[in-house]
């Protein structure tokens, strides 16, 4: 079934897809799916590609497919994931067909807590223009 989620994130858009790359990547590594049945391991792909859907910029874009794991399940999920500027946060668009469609918005959901928490963690551990700024004008600097 076609499905068309989105989702806000506090979260810069320029960092939106690659901190969603990497909550799929986690994934990989434990062969698991955030969402659909917990026990089940899910076999998956994420690849960076082109959003050829924005015709305003030129960006990347998540193409996103699993299944179950076993060699003749059928696709569980096929389709793009697209993020775009909306009031200094993202907004992820979950474009596809989906096997089940309810699973789009906890996926969204989970994702979006995702990116915002690595944000946070990225902000929270990056000095500040001033505190650099600071840091450049001090004599001790260079000691």
């Amino acid at each position: 079934m076609k499905v068309r989620e989105s989702q806000i994130a506090r979260c810069a858009f320029s960092a939106a897809i690659d901190i969603a790359k990497v909550f799929f990547e986690r994934c990989d590594a434990s062969g698991r799916m955030p969402v659909g049945t917990p026990t089940l391991r899910r076999r998956h792909s994420c690849i960076v590609v082109l959003d050829h859907t924005d015709r305003a910029r030129r960006h990347d874009a998540l193409r996103l497919g699993w299944c179950d794991h076993h060699v003749l399940a059928p696709k569980t999920f096929e389709g793009l994931l697209t993020v775009r500027p909306a009031s200094g946060c993202a907004e992820l668009i979950l474009e596809g067909e989906l096997a089940a469609p309810e699973s789009a918005r906890a996926l969204l959901a989970q994702l979006a807590d995702f990116i915002e928490r690595e944000w946070q963690q990225f902000v929270q551990s990056t000095p500040s223009i001033e505190a650099c700024n600071a840091r450049e004008r001090s004599p001790m600097a260079f000691v």
